[in-house]
């Protein structure tokens, strides 16, 4: 038995909005299909039989081409309210957390690099500023090029995970700014 650990640089992405967490929610909610992908992707992914199965499955829940779909949704908040529920307990700001993206980028990605399935799906964090709903939203993620490339990884792999952290800030970039209009 042996045991190898490593120190992995990440670049951490922050984006910031006076948009209440609420309506950045509702508005990323849309972007990524929850309404039609939320726990559906990950069956999909386990029990298709082949290719063309699982494209056809994932174009009729909003998957088209590399649309982003919502694998899961997590709402850090509300267990640590729950958990913490005592009078002296500090004030939780809202906090989801996310995991979203497609399966073909994920193919794409994880061809390369197999360790790229420790980071596909994207996770990312919708939060509050502050414990107030009115304070404004962060949402934060880890940059997939800063973690899956290391030195010796091929110009194709670079290039993918470039192209994931690409259309991650695009679907941001989508709800703060476009208001997520279909």
């Amino acid at each position: 038995m042996s045991k190898n650990t490593e120190t992995i640089p990440v670049r951490r992405t922050t984006w910031t909005s006076d948009l209440p967490v609420a309506e950045v929610v509702a508005r990323l909610d849309s972007v990524v299909h929850a309404s039609t992908s939320e726990d559906k992707v990950w069956p999909i992914l386990a029990e298709a039989k082949s290719k063309a199965e699982i494209d056809e499955q994932l174009d009729a829940i909003g998957g088209e081409g590399f649309n982003f779909l919502l694998f899961s949704k997590f709402s850090a908040s509300t267990f640590l309210r729950t958990y913490q529920s005592t009078p002296d307990a500090e004030p939780v700001p809202d906090a989801h957390v996310y995991a979203i993206g497609n399966p073909r980028f994920g193919e794409l990605v994880m061809r390369d690099s197999l360790l790229a399935s420790l980071y596909v799906p994207r996770r990312l964090i919708v939060m509050g500023r502050t414990a107030d709903p009115g304070s404004g939203t962060h949402i934060v993620y880890d940059e997939l090029e800063s973690i899956i490339v290391r030195e010796g990884a091929g110009a194709g792999l670079v290039k993918k995970a470039r192209l994931l952290d690409t259309k991650t800030e695009e679907v941001i970039q989508r709800v703060l700014l476009d208001g997520a209009k279909d």
